[in-house]
């Protein structure tokens, strides 16, 4: 951090740019010869002046927000607030922009140099763009994101009894770093080069799972991925050609622990005894690697026809090692035999081929019709005799797009979706130690655009599908989906949007009940008279419902229960921004969603921002943020906060 804030002040200090001398008056040329006396008196008595000094526009500028966030308290579940929120107090570089457009030794022609949310913000980044034309463009991606989640009523078969302990909870935090390096860009051969690095580690809560319980234990995660990769695009003629190869290593570790006695979700005897969990230590050891090649591929044979595919093939190979000890009281549900202790160490390894190709074709053969055909397939096993796992997807698509007039365009197409898989049985399935299973499906699609005025565009597309096969429980089978899309021009700084969205899906009877049904609606303002230039209005309201209802198998009793779950959702959004006297700038606005149904929510976010200039290089900021949410099933996850936040822009 310290490395950090040291290139962040170097790149404020000025910059000294060299002066220059103002232009010079250009001398009178003497009258020539021919000109006649009085004019020649006339130019003689006008005074000479001279053009303005060019001021050369400075390279060299960017900006920096510094400030220092703080509340007053959370008020009700910290962890909630975590989950959702996850805004800490301290120091924060709340946004950072700098651009050079000098180097020494004409290293680049342009530097960019972009960050936001070092100092504990949940979601920091970093950014570099650096270029020289025709020479290379090498570009820096770093991202480091918090992701905490621990909603004491999630994951939780022991709420009802007091214990607030989310069995799914995770406190981790990821770093991705991608480098990617372009030469020659814009040329006719361009190579190509690239590194990506990422990675997580954290802890959280997980379950222990044997015959007749499961226990909430302590979970340690650490992953990490190094991908490197090079290529070349060719453009030949009316082609490109991009071929690209890489390789990846890899390794995925997790530990399980427990040191105290814990009695586990079930809260009744087993044959008489407690079953219970005492000292335990899981470790989850996996490593690989892969090469993988990439092919992409473009044609326009003609003036009407563009062809173009894509083909990966990778290949990953994993060695996988597990070991488990654990001492309390279990059971062996094939024996019904007790054991005070267990001791289990695998190892295993596998190798995962998997290829994916797409290829398309544009035709036109009036300059009204567009018919595009597409074919997709994706084919993935792993290349085992003892636990194999198999999955193969394609796709053929067709779409004919139509300008039947000035004013309407219409759309339709049909596509075909199938596939096959196969993989270990469910715990209780009935069908052996392998499940298989198949993927048919027949998707009939139609849409338009009507522009029925020069202000006012309509959209509108509809999607019909038919299965006779699907491959999961929980898939959709047979559904109908409807969009609608308007947009209205009132005026050159007043316009308005309205959204609708519908998806039904009913699986027929062989496929399990599902039922599915979603709808939303939303309309949307904005208005910036004089062009935004003194006020910005934007506002939305949207409103959803949602309707679920399937049956599943309740795995400790084996027995069918239905699950119903239904919410209707009301949101609400706007902003306004108002330019105030001395180039000061006000911003009030905020969002608050409320829920009925299921699970009833309410969440509201108000805030106010003042930015306000000090001088061409320095302006303050003030912001004030409310956020309180609440559910009337489960009071235990409320909580209310008062933030605030102040802090400083330097320009150059």
């Amino acid at each position: 951090m310290r490395h950090l804030q040291a290139i962040s002040i170097s790149f404020l200090l000025p910059l000294l740019l060299a002066g220059q001398e103002a232009a010079k008056p250009e001398e009178k040329k003497a009258p020539e010869a021919a000109a006649a006396p009085a004019a020649e008196e006339k130019k003689k008595k006008e005074p000479e002046v001279a053009p303005p000094p060019t001021a050369e526009e400075p390279k060299t500028g960017g900006s920096i927000d510094l400030g220092y966030r703080w509340n007053s308290g959370v008020t009700g579940s910290y962890d909630t607030y975590r989950s959702i929120v996850n805004l800490g107090e301290g120091p924060r570089v709340m946004g950072f922009h700098y651009t050079l457009m000098e180097a020494p030794a004409k290293v680049w022609d342009r530097l960019d140099l972009s960050a936001a949310g070092w100092g504990g913000d949940p979601a920091a980044w970093f950014r570099l763009d650096a270029s020289k034309i025709s020479a290379y463009r090498l570009r820096l991606d770093h991202r480091d994101t918090a992701y905490f989640n621990a909603m004491p009523s999630f994951a939780n078969p022991l709420l009802d009894k007091g214990v607030f302990l989310n069995q799914r909870a995770f406190d981790t935090r990821r770093k991705y770093t991608d480098l990617s390096l372009v030469m020659r860009p814009g040329k006719n051969f361009t190579p190509y080069f690239g590194y990506t690095r990422d990675s997580g580690d954290g802890r959280g809560v997980t379950t222990f799972v044997t015959d007749g319980n499961e226990y909430p234990v302590a979970n340690r995660l650490d992953d990490r991925t190094h991908n490197v990769r090079g290529g070349v695009e060719w453009t030949i003629g009316k082609g490109h050609l991009t071929l690209e190869q890489g390789g990846m290593v890899f390794d995925d570790n997790q530990s399980v622990s427990n040191t105290t006695r814990i009695p586990g979700n079930r809260q009744t005897p087993f044959l008489g005894r407690q079953l219970f969990l005492g000292d335990l230590l899981q470790t989850y050891l996996v490593s690989g690697h892969s090469i993988y090649s990439k092919a992409l591929a473009g044609w326009q044979p003609t003036s009407w026809l563009d062809v173009t595919g894509s083909f990966l093939y990778s290949q990953p190979k994993s060695d996988i090692l597990y070991n488990q000890t654990n001492k309390g009281l279990f059971t062996d549900l094939d024996t019904l035999i007790f054991a005070d202790q267990q001791s289990l160490r695998w190892a295993a390894a596998a190798r995962q081929p998997h290829s994916t190709g797409t290829v398309t074709a544009e035709v036109r053969p009036h300059h009204r019709v567009r018919i595009l055909e597409s074919v997709f397939t994706d084919r993935f096993h792993n290349a085992s005799t003892l636990d194999r796992l198999v999955w193969n997807q394609s796709q053929q698509q067709i779409d004919v797009m139509v300008d039947a007039s000035r004013w309407l365009t219409l759309r339709g197409g049909h596509r075909y979706t199938w596939g096959d898989g196969s993989s270990r049985g469910a715990l209780f399935s009935t069908n052996g130690i392998f499940d298989a299973g198949k993927l048919r499906r027949n998707t009939w699609t139609a849409g338009g655009t009507v522009r029925v005025r020069p202000r006012l565009t309509l959209f509108g597309d509809v999607e019909m599908a038919r299965s006779t096969a699907i491959l999961f429980r929980t898939s959709l089978g047979d559904f109908d989906k409807y969009r609608l899309r308007a947009k209205y021009d009132v005026t050159a700084n007043l316009n308005v949007q309205i959204n609708f969205s519908s998806l039904r899906n009913e699986n027929p009877p062989q496929f399990g009940l599902f039922d599915l049904k979603q709808r939303q609606a939303a309309a949307a303002i904005q208005w910036l008279p004089r062009g935004g230039k003194y006020i910005k209005l934007l506002g939305e309201y949207a409103r959803s419902s949602m309707r679920s209802v399937i049956d599943y198998t309740v795995p400790q009793l084996l027995t069918r229960e239905r699950s119903e779950y239904a919410d209707n959702g009301h949101t609400v959004s706007g902003f306004l921004d108002v330019r105030l006297p001395g180039a000061a700038t006000l911003a009030l606005g905020g969002s608050s969603y409320q829920s009925s149904g299921s699970r009833p929510t309410s969440f509201h976010q108000p805030q106010v921002r003042l930015t306000a200039p000090v001088n061409k290089h320095m302006h303050v900021i003030a912001e004030y943020r409310w956020f309180s949410f609440s559910q009337p099933f489960y009071r235990v996850e409320l909580f209310r906060t008062h933030q605030f936040l102040a802090g400083i822009r330097l320009i150059q």
